[in-house]
């Protein structure tokens, strides 16, 4: 028998932004990739510059935990140490990447007279995350945390959005929360400092899930239903935006560093042809694969935003006998094969559980 269906992808993908590629990341789950200006210490109670998943400190309540360990200060002078600290990130390959960006889980946890104790006074409390690019050994203001009213104690955390020691924008709570900031420039390494400076009891932070992120994506083409692309012509490095129909038959293969496929515009994969993607793909539109047509998405930490439609057509040989048979397998959710293959007799469809094989000779 000959049989032609159409596979509608149901699934839905979404990413944090489009084009972007996570670089790097330190969850603090487990020791090392930072190092620190001197020996991380605790008390056991509330003097600690330490990565810790609470158990060896007191005095912190937290939600949103992202894992169980976080890197975490507190009145770093009490363990005979300077008040201010740093925590480095070294020599971060950015080689290639455009469009950088920091990203941070920050928390800092009420007082038990239920203050938020950031002095901002002559020795004032203050957490500053820097960068230097390519080891130039100047870094860059990146993302400060200060107290919300001048020359006083015990005030509001909250960034400080221009840099003035005084913090303006969104106020640090107990809840982790993630915050994103641009990093301006590029080049081959990335390091990030954070200092961390704290004289009291009561004056903390915490910190988890710092990320770098950047996109490959050198420029930017469009295909506007006919040639010429705007931009120069697609391949793994450039942003593809498909922004009238296309189809790989009579227009040609192409490969792009991110794909999107604007509303209102589909691209057709035609039979042995390909359209090849390195990171993340964003449908608005929609997409058609047919039966011998191959779209190939590289980086399996890429994206796939359908916010349109998805459709893969495929076509199965005749079968001369009964015992014949057509192997199907799709990473698909939200689909079952016997929606699929609906006009299909129930005991024409078998399904194979890998769980349950066990491969033996035998013996």
């Amino acid at each position: 028998m000959k049989k032609i269906t159409s596979l509608l992808l149901l699934f839905f993908f979404t990413g944090f932004c489009f084009g972007q590629t996570k670089i790097t990341e330190i969850t603090f789950e487990t020791p090392g990739g930072y190092s620190t200006s001197i020996p991380e210490f605790t008390d056991n109670a509330r003097d600690y510059f330490i990565r810790t998943d609470g158990s060896n400190i007191t005095g912190e309540v937290f939600s949103n935990i992202q894992g169980s360990y976080y890197f975490t200060a507190q009145d770093i002078d009490g363990g005979s140490a300077s008040s201010q600290q740093t925590l480095l990130i070294n020599d971060i390959d950015i080689n290639g990447y455009s469009n950088l960006e920091f990203r941070i889980h920050l928390a800092e946890d009420d007082s038990s007279d239920g203050d938020e104790d950031f002095d901002n006074s002559s020795s004032n409390d203050f957490v500053h995350i820097n960068y230097d690019l390519d080891n130039s050994g100047s870094f860059s203001n990146l993302l400060w945390i200060e107290g919300t009213t001048p020359s006083v104690f015990n005030s509001a955390p909250s960034i400080d959005t221009n840099f003035d020691g005084i913090g303006d924008g969104t106020v640090i709570t107990n809840t982790f929360t993630q915050f994103t900031q641009a990093i301006t420039g590029t080049g081959a390494l990335l390091d990030i400092e954070i200092i961390f400076d704290f004289n009291a009891g009561d004056e903390d932070i915490a910190i988890d899930n710092i990320e770098i992120w950047g996109s490959l994506c050198a420029s930017t083409v469009t295909w506007n239903g006919s040639l010429p692309w705007v931009g120069g012509t697609p391949g793994l490095t450039t942003e593809v935006i498909i922004n009238g129909d296309y189809n790989t038959g009579s227009d040609g293969n192409f490969s792009a560093c991110t794909l999107t496929i604007n509303s209102g515009a589909t691209l057709t994969v035609a039979d042995n042809t390909f359209v090849q993607v390195e990171n993340d793909v964003t449908v608005d539109g929609a997409i058609t694969v047919q039966s011998q047509g191959n779209f190939v998405q590289n980086d399996s930490g890429g994206t796939f935003t359908l916010n349109g439609t998805a459709t893969v057509s495929k076509t199965t040989p005749i079968k001369a006998d009964w015992f014949y048979y057509t192997y199907w397998s799709s990473p698909v959710s939200g689909e079952t094969i016997g929606n699929v293959f609906s006009d299909v007799d129930g005991d024409r469809r078998f399904w194979f559980n890998a769980a349950n094989f066990l491969d033996t000779d035998g013996d």
